[in-house]
Parts: C-alpha cells; sequence; structure tokens
C-alpha cells in the first residue's frame, strides 16, 4: 500500500507536466521495461532492449545512451546531475515528461545524452532520422496509432531531406558541437521539437493504450485525409512525400493541421483547367501544389474561397517550395494581391494567378492547362518569393489541389443550381465591375421556386 502511495506522490511531484491518462501510460510502460527481468524500482540497458525488442524499436533504441538519457535529473536551477547504469522510476517519469510535454531547454538536456560523446551534427542528424523513420515508415506502433501516414508516400530519402533542413542552423563547419549550441538549435526550431516529442510518445506512452483519443494528442505529424462527403474524391498523392507534406503540415495554421481532402489530380482527373476550377470553386482552405516538368516543387496555400473575378481577392495566402529546398513566403504588405481567377475572359488574362500583378503573376497558372510561369524579378512584390519554377515558364508535369481543414460543402454547388442568364457572360460583369458600373438587372431576378 505504501510502495503504491509512494509511487502515486512521484508521478505527481515529476509528471505534473502529463494530463491524468498519460501519467497511467507512463506507469505501466516503466512496469513493463522492469518486468522483464523481475524487477520493481529500476531498470538498465538490458532491461531496455527486452522492451525495445518487443515493440520493433530495436533499430531506433541504443539501450545504452537511452539508459544515460532517462538516468539523468535535471534541477530545478538547469543544471543536470552525472548519468548512471540504470533508470529510477522518478528518473524515468521527470524525462518522459520533459521529452514529450517539457521546454526545448530542458529537452535539450536529455537529447544530448542520447548521443555518443564528441557531438557532431552528423550525429544529430542521424538520431533525427532514425526518430522519423520510426514515426513515418509503416510499424505496428506507427499503424495503430497514426493510420493517417499510409496517404503519403514514404521513402528515407526524402526524410534525409527533412533532415538536413532541420539541422541546417548545426552546420557551422566545425567538426563537433556542444551541448549550448542544441540547446540554442531546439530553442528556435519547433518542427525538431515535436519529431522529438512525437517518438517518445509513440515509443514510451502509447504503446499500452488502445484508446488514442484519451491521450492529449491535438497535434500530429502529419494531417488525416478524409472524403469530402459531396465530391466523393479519393486518392492519394502523386507529389506530396512524407518529408514534403510534414514541412507543408508544419507551416499551416493550427486549426487547418487535422486533416485535409482532395479536391483534384491530373492523374485522376485529366488536364482540365475547367475541371480543377470546378473543384476549387468556393471550397474554403486549399492547398495547391505543383510539380514541373523540370522536377521542381512547389505551390501555394490560400484561405478564401476562390471566385472568378476581374482582380484580385483574398485577405492573405502564401506560396512555398518543396524542391530542390524547402521554403515559405509569407505576405510581406506591399499589396493584397493574394488570388485571381478568371476562365472565358476576352480582355482579361484567363487562368490562376497569386501574387505580382496582372501578367506578372508570382505564380500562374494559365487555363491553357499544362503551361506557367513564376515571374520574380527579383522577387514577388506580394510574398517576397524568387522564381518557385525550374525556369520563369514552365509545363505542368502533375497537379494536386487539397482541401485544407474541415470539407467546406457550398449551400449552391454549380452542379445542382439553375444559372440564370444574368451570371452567364462573365467577361460582361467584371468589365462592369471595373467600371464600377452597378449591375441594374439585379433586382429583376425571378425569385427561386419553393419545391413544395
Amino acid at each position: 500500500m505504501g510502495a503504491n502511495n509512494s509511487k502515486e506522490d512521484t508521478l505527481d511531484k515529476y509528471g505534473s507536466l502529463l494530463n491524468e491518462t498519460e501519467k497511467v501510460l507512463v506507469r505501466d510502460s516503466f512496469k513493463t521495461i522492469c518486468a522483464s527481468q523481475q524487477e520493481i524500482d529500476r531498470f538498465s540497458a538490458s532491461h531496455l532492449q527486452v522492451y525495445a525488442t518487443t515493440f520493433g524499436l530495436s533499430e531506433t533504441i541504443d539501450p545504452n545512451r537511452f539508459v544515460s538519457a532517462l538516468s539523468v535529473t535535471v534541477q530545478p536551477d538547469g543544471t543536470v546531475t552525472p548519468p548512471i547504469s540504470h533508470v529510477t522510476y522518478s528518473n524515468y517519469v521527470q524525462n518522459i515528461s520533459i521529452l514529450v510535454k517539457g521546454s526545448p531547454q530542458q529537452r535539450s538536456q536529455i537529447f544530448s545524452h542520447l548521443l555518443k560523446p564528441p557531438l557532431s551534427t552528423d550525429k544529430v542528424e542521424a538520431l533525427l532520422l532514425s526518430f522519423l523513420c520510426f514515426l513515418l515508415m509503416p510499424n505496428k506502433l506507427s499503424s495503430a496509432h497514426f493510420p493517417q501516414y499510409k496517404y503519403w508516400p514514404g521513402n528515407e530519402e526524402s526524410l534525409k531531406d527533412m533532415v538536413s533542413y532541420l539541422t541546417k542552423s548545426l552546420k557551422t563547419g566545425a567538426p563537433t558541437l556542444d551541448k549550448i549550441e542544441i540547446q540554442i538549435w531546439l530553442m528556435s526550431c519547433s518542427l525538431a521539437n515535436f519529431v522529438i516529442q512525437s517518438f517518445f510518445k509513440l515509443s514510451f506512452i502509447l504503446p499500452l493504450s488502445t484508446l488514442h483519443e484519451a491521450v492529449d494528442d491535438d497535434e500530429t505529424l502529419l494531417p488525416d485525409v478524409v472524403v469530402h462527403p459531396k465530391l466523393n474524391v479519393s486518392m492519394k498523392s502523386h507529389i506530396l512525400d512524407h518529408g514534403s507534406m510534414l514541412y507543408i503540415h508544419s507551416i499551416l495554421p493550427h486549426e487547418l493541421k487535422s486533416c485535409m481532402y482532395p479536391l483534384f489530380s491530373t492523374k485522376l482527373h485529366g488536364e482540365s483547367f475547367s475541371t480543377l476550377c470546378r473543384q476549387i470553386l468556393d471550397r474554403g482552405p486549399i492547398l495547391l501544389v505543383i510539380k514541373d516538368t523540370g522536377g521542381h516543387v512547389f505551390g501555394a496555400v490560400t484561405f478564401d474561397p476562390w471566385k472568378f473575378t476581374p482582380t484580385f481577392t483574398g485577405t492573405s495566402s502564401f506560396l512555398f517550395t518543396l524542391k530542390p529546398t524547402f521554403g515559405s513566403y509569407m505576405p510581406t504588405g506591399y499589396n493584397q494581391n493574394y488570388m485571381y481567377l478568371q476562365q472565358s475572359a476576352q480582355t482579361l488574362p484567363n487562368g490562376l494567378g497569386m501574387g505580382g500583378q496582372i501578367n506578372y503573376f508570382g505564380l500562374w497558372l494559365s487555363s491553357d492547362f499544362g503551361k506557367g510561369s513564376s515571374k520574380a524579378r527579383p522577387k514577388c512584390s506580394t510574398f517576397g518569393s524568387p522564381c518557385l519554377s525550374s525556369t520563369e515558364e514552365f509545363t505542368i508535369d502533375i497537379m494536386e489541389a487539397w482541401g485544407l481543414g474541415k470539407p467546406i460543402i457550398p449551400e449552391d454547388d454549380e452542379e445542382d443550381k439553375e444559372v440564370s442568364i444574368l451570371d452567364k457572360d462573365r467577361e460582361a460583369r467584371a468589365l462592369l465591375e471595373i467600371a464600377g458600373k452597378p449591375r441594374l438587372s439585379e433586382g429583376l431576378r425571378d425569385e427561386p421556386e419553393d419545391d413544395d
């Protein structure tokens, strides 16, 4: 009875960062590690090796390095006690709590001990890559708790590109790193922090959980994929792999991270600008991603519904690149030329444009589908972006459109509503709007008939 109370007191004292469900799971995972050799209050590298083998972690976890890291005690003043040969219950609760829920500064103290001295960028990259491969490649833990990862093609090369991007600030040319450099890096790189958090959550909290929803996990490395209830489009991406999707997901606003839904793909719908427009009009926030014939991958995220207009619309959006390099380009504030869309105009350019100005867009997709441009000399005024594509004028190899967040269902889809003669001539309507002329016939529409 006293031992149980002591363990509960330890949980409350050292696991204050965890919620109640996580506390129970941390307690149970400690028991599971110790149980392999009938220990009750500590475990060593041999115990951890059995646990790693049981849960498919043997290729990721070096038992000696992990015991070294989990055996230290982070003091209130930030100092750390030297590692020892075993992990006590209080050490385990405190350090798993820090790795999953603590501050980057605290986390760096433990992370440094996972690396065999001398510390180096290569060792940081190797450890991060092993974490990402475990999190994103199919295995019994990731498949059980994060099934959404199956929607994105996985390959180690794309994850190596992501790791190289995450550690670029550590590449100073020096042969070794010190713990202060690792601390500064983790304090400035939120995605690296989240990878470490996710790995330890999956490895030491979730393995014993059958109720994933009960764990405080409102954000994952990759979004779930749902099917729009009206469009009923189901597809896997032919452009976005684990590395590129991880990057996009990291720069999306929190409210758009939970899920995505497919809208358009040249692989599924063919090369049709009309189909693209029909799929994206009035759908809410959207991700557009393009691979050109030169191998560059780039695109845009828009937050406002796409509409046919003679001028730019929207309140915000951004452009990005995925290959050959990761990059995101947010509004500069110079202008608000975010979104332009026309299809059947005679005197206005027909196509989809973002940023810059008419005929000099930061990103342009012609209605003559397959052709586009990214004109930035030297940079797009709206987003501060360079040329996104392999050449200023490019040819589309593959293009996809994805809805972001909860699916938006317009009240009146184009296919369901009866189009007024007043709406058919977009060119005339556009010219009237540019000239500032009111549409005097607007009040002459017939009232829609009731279904009754």
